[in-house]
């Protein structure tokens, strides 16, 4: 199942977001105008019984589920999915009207609408961002006609002799209906080009954020978060701990160029990320030549790393180099630690240091575990004989087994 990303979703908004805002910005602009204009022509009572009414507004309400869902699917219909409400508010009345439906002329607007409408947003997804912003405004417009063209509709049909536009033009109050609602959609179309370039310097923003999230929290924590801040709260909580790092370090590096230092950790450390990205870690962070995790289950814990073991063990061989990797499982407090000005998500208590104990006893390709987590474990993995080590800050010796195999045998 895929993992939801919810910053993605606060700032793009859910399925019921994206056709709320395909029916109220597009598809339902004809078919409200189209009921004033049936209403005031025939008696809302009377519209209110007949079937129109309804076939229209199935129709674009169809239109804006369906152009929504492939909005938010990221399948956007353009041109074609503009012609849904249109098609299908056809096909109804046809049924109902036979051929005299074409006769009203706002049934004919509907479909010339439709496909203007289409065109210029087919046109605008493949533009560049200036032409793109230019066709949004005039997309605007387009839309704004509709109110003035169906009033001359309207005026046409209460009073014939207006049904010329030369006719209909003389009067000057329809002039000003006619020159002032496309300015107002001009306007509008100014407007949303505002609005978008703000919300794409807001999306731009809120990625470079979440990137320099996830390289210190993770990507599970911060989707958490998002989700709910209260995941920020520090708190008691059991979580298993993995320390992996790199036996002879610190010789290696001191007969090396800093290049060459960077060049190699770099491949250890992405080798590394490529296994932990499978799992439930909660906390991933990097230091020095350590690779610190904090893992939900102890279970996935002892998998991951067997597998980093590998990783390393391949990416550090053409250096003549291996890790050495300690797993703790215990109480933690884990949340937000720090000053006011510095904070940081991280993990605090004695499970925490004992875990870095392990890591430092472990031999070059050994992984030592906690005794009493082994015992907890069952047959998830085989290990080693048991054996003591001394821990700093500890009265008496600590158990510990080395992980020799687990079950996907690595």
């Amino acid at each position: 199942m895929a993992k939801i990303d919810h910053l993605t979703t606060r700032l793009h908004g859910s399925l019921a977001v994206a056709v709320l805002s395909e029916f109220f910005s597009n598809s339902a602009h004809f078919a409200f105008t189209n009921i004033i204009f049936e209403g005031l022509s025939e008696g809302f009572y009377a519209y209110l019984r007949e079937p129109d009414l309804y076939s229209m507004l199935f129709a674009v309400t169809l239109q804006a589920y369906l152009v929504g869902r492939a909005e938010y699917l990221g399948r956007p219909m353009h041109f074609l999915g503009n012609l849904i409400g249109p098609s299908v508010y056809s096909a109804i009345e046809l049924a109902l009207e036979g051929l005299a439906f074409f006769q009203g002329l706002n049934h004919i607007a509907f479909w010339m609408f439709a496909v203007s409408v289409g065109l210029i947003r087919s046109r605008r997804s493949h533009a560049g961002r200036l032409e793109g912003e230019a066709l949004l405004v005039i997309e605007n417009v387009a839309r704004a006609t509709i109110f003035a063209i169906m009033y001359w509709f309207f005026e046409a049909k209460m009073q014939p002799e207006y049904a010329p536009l030369q006719v209909f033009l003389e009067d000057g109050s329809h002039v000003f209906v006619i020159l002032t609602v496309p300015l107002l959609g001009a306007l509008l179309g100014v407007t949303s080009v505002v609005a978008m370039r703000r919300m794409t310097m807001l999306v731009n923003t809120a990625g470079s954020l979440r990137n320099l999230s996830e390289w210190s929290m993770g990507r599970e924590l911060v989707s958490r978060i998002v989700a709910d801040p209260k995941e920020l709260d520090l708190q008691r909580r059991e979580r298993t701990v993995v320390f992996m790092d790199i036996r002879g370090f610190t010789q290696w590096s001191e007969r090396q160029v800093p290049d060459a230092v960077v060049a190699m950790l770099n491949g250890y450390f992405e080798a590394s990320e490529r296994e932990w990205n499978v799992f439930d870690v909660v906390i991933a962070r990097l230091i020095a030549d350590e690779v610190f995790l904090v893992v939900a289950k102890p279970d996935d814990a002892v998998v991951l790393a067997a597998r980093l073991r590998s990783a390393a063990t391949l990416a550090l061989q053409p250096f003549g180099l291996s890790v050495g990797i300690g797993i703790n499982e215990g109480p933690l407090m884990e949340g937000m630690i720090g000053s006011e000005g510095i904070r940081v998500y991280d993990v605090i208590g004695d499970t925490v240091n004992t875990g870095a104990r392990f890591c430092s006893a472990a031999a070059p390709g050994e992984i030592l575990v906690a005794g009493d987590l082994v015992d907890r474990l069952g047959a998830t993995a085989s290990f080693g004989p048991i054996r003591s080590i001394e821990v700093k800050g500890k009265s008496n010796p600590v158990m510990v087994r080395p992980l020799l195999t687990v079950q996907n045998g690595r």
